[in-house]
Order: C-alpha cells, then sequence, then structure tokens
C-alpha cells in the first residue's frame, strides 16, 4: 500500500506557460492622412468604410426613435403594468447597445 501513495505523489503535471497579450485600441489610432492613403490605394475600402457610417447613423436613428417611443409608454397612465415593465426592460436594453456603439466608435 505505501508503494502505492509514494508512486501517486511522484507523478507532476507538465508545468505551462501562459503568455497574456494586452492591447489597447483606444491609443492606436491612424493620423488622419494614413488613412486617407489606405482610401487611395483600396476604393473598395473607402466604400465601404462610407456605407458602413450611413448604416451606423441609421442605427442611431433607429434607437432614439424606439427609445422615445418606450418613454412615452412607459409614462403613459394607460399602460398595463406589462407594458410598463417591458418598456423599462427595453430601454435598458437600448440604452447598453447605445453605450457599446459609443466605445465603437471612439475605436474605429
Amino acid at each position: 500500500n505505501n508503494n502505492k501513495s509514494e508512486e501517486s505523489t511522484d507523478t507532476q503535471a507538465p508545468e505551462m506557460i501562459i503568455t497574456i497579450t494586452i492591447t489597447d485600441t483606444e491609443d492606436s489610432e491612424l493620423p488622419e492622412n494614413q488613412l486617407e492613403a489606405v482610401f487611395k490605394k483600396f476604393d473598395n475600402l473607402r466604400k465601404a468604410h462610407k456605407d458602413f457610417l450611413e448604416f451606423l447613423l441609421m442605427v442611431r436613428t433607429d434607437l432614439v426613435t424606439k427609445s422615445e417611443s418606450l418613454k412615452k409608454m412607459k409614462l403613459c397612465a394607460s399602460s398595463s403594468r406589462n407594458d410598463k415593465s417591458y418598456a423599462s426592460f427595453q430601454l435598458l436594453m437600448l440604452s447598453q447597445y447605445k453605450q457599446r456603439m459609443n466605445k465603437f466608435a471612439k475605436v474605429s
């Protein structure tokens, strides 16, 4: 019996090295002239970037519209308790979505 317990303590897991790389995307902005140089070289990228910015504008407009509608539902005296709870929850979710978009806008 003693030999078995000695054998189990002799086995060790191999040593592992874990490397963690931290990047800060907010500090890695390209100067305007470098971004423009990239756009000159890749016209499709310029068009895609323009389309994406238009898409972001549409999403922001939609978020404002939905938020206003939900605020009215939440404050309306004739809204049921379920409707008010639903509106509150949706407003919370839209608020979080807006925050994510703002962070994304800072990075991009």
